[in-house]
């Protein structure tokens, strides 16, 4: 096989493999609710105005 087929090759199976992590990654952000991450960590930033440092 010569080396342009090989890049053609490697070029599909990279588009392939990208597609299916963008359609991984659309399914699990699907399944998390934001607003209520959102929610909690300002609930404790409140409580606790080192609780966000930890996270930066």
């Amino acid at each position: 096989m010569k080396k342009k087929d090989q890049i053609e090759l490697d070029a599909e199976y990279a588009r392939k493999l990208h597609e299916e992590i963008n359609k991984d990654h659309e399914v699990i952000n699907k399944d998390i609710d934001w607003d209520a991450a959102i929610d909690h960590v300002k609930q404790k930033s409140k409580e606790n105005p080192q609780y966000i440092k930890r996270y930066q």
